[in-house]
Formats: C-alpha cells, sequence, structure tokens
C-alpha cells in the first residue's frame, strides 16, 4: 500500500513538468484518434474492437497515475464533444479515468516491462472496465440486462485478451527502449 502512495505522490509531481503535460496531451489526441479511426465496431453501440488503450498504457507508463487519470477524463469528454454516441453519460468517464490510473499504477517507473505485467494489467482492465462497468453502464443506458452485455463482451474479451496484451507488451517494450535512451526515470538500488 505504501508502494502505491508513493507512485501515486511521485506521479502528482510530473504535473509541474511542461514537458510531462505536453507528453500526456499527445498521448490523448493519440487515444481520441486510435479510438475513432482505428476501432472496429461489430455490433454498433455495443460491441467494439480497439487498440486505443495502449496509448493510456503509454502514457501511465511515462507519466503515472495521476496526469493518466485526469487524461482519461478529458479524453473522454473530447472524444464526446467531437463523436457524441449516444447522450453524455459519466460512467463512461469513469471507465476512462479508472484505465488511465490503473495502468499508470502498474507501469509507472518500473525498471523493466515484463510479460507477467503486461497480463495482470491487461487483466486488471478486463475485469473491472470491461466485465464490470461496461456491462453496467450499458444496462443503465441502453435497456438490456446487465447479463446481455456481459455475455456479449466475455466472448469479445476472451478472444481478443492475447492480442492486447501483446500489443501492449511490444508498445511498452519500444517505451522502455525510448525511456532508457532519453535517461528518463532514473532508477536507484533497492
Amino acid at each position: 500500500m505504501k508502494q502505491l502512495y508513493l507512485t501515486f505522490k511521485e506521479s502528482m509531481k510530473e504535473g509541474k513538468h511542461v514537458q510531462a503535460l505536453v507528453g500526456v496531451a499527445l498521448f490523448t489526441a493519440f487515444d481520441v484518434i486510435l479510438s475513432t479511426y482505428a476501432s472496429i465496431r461489430l455490433i454498433p453501440n455495443v460491441l467494439t474492437i480497439s487498440f486505443a488503450s495502449v496509448a493510456v498504457a503509454a502514457s501511465g507508463f511515462f507519466f503515472g497515475p495521476w496526469l493518466n487519470g485526469i487524461a482519461g477524463i478529458i479524453t473522454d469528454n473530447v472524444s464526446y464533444m467531437l463523436y457524441p454516441n449516444g447522450p453524455w453519460f459519466p460512467g463512461w468517464m469513469i471507465n476512462a479515468m479508472f484505465t488511465g490510473l490503473f495502468y499508470g499504477l502498474v507501469f509507472y517507473k518500473q525498471p523493466k516491462i515484463t510479460l507477467k505485467r503486461c497480463i495482470l494489467a491487461r487483466l486488471g482492465i478486463v475485469l473491472v472496465v470491461n466485465l464490470l462497468l461496461n456491462p453496467l453502464w450499458m444496462s443503465l443506458t441502453m435497456g438490456n440486462t446487465f447479463i446481455y452485455y456481459l455475455s456479449i463482451r466475455i466472448v469479445k474479451n476472451i478472444i481478443a485478451f492475447p492480442l492486447d496484451v501483446a500489443v501492449l507488451y511490444y508498445v511498452l517494450k519500444a517505451c522502455e527502449r525510448i525511456r532508457n535512451r532519453q535517461g528518463m526515470h532514473k532508477f536507484t538500488a533497492k
């Protein structure tokens, strides 16, 4: 628990740096673009395949949970203003904020990206956001039951999980190389 607090505290310091704010803004724009133009809508308003979360994970890797959680709120609202899809609902903003916070907590200032960490991070997002919150928000806003939306999402997430983890792992390994080349996030021996 202390480590989570320290990670969050360190992340809050990133907000004082212009480079971090610009970087988060770029990843936020990348997230909006990927979720809009690089997603496949299998069932309109119900089931979409998108790799936009890799932009969120990369932002969390570089800038931590604090800025990434705020970026999630901004991303959701900007996406809705640019491409409204039904009435605005705060639940989607909670999903985006949680995703940003969670990826930031899992990846921020980690000396090495591992496949195990990517699996655990993706599993956390799948369980909390994709299989709990999304079906709940959809049942509240679209009228079908929670079980209906959950059953659709279970199948999609089982099929997409290995691909999502692989993409997440390779993108974050590239981010790790960039960070190490740039000398960001100096690590001290414990």
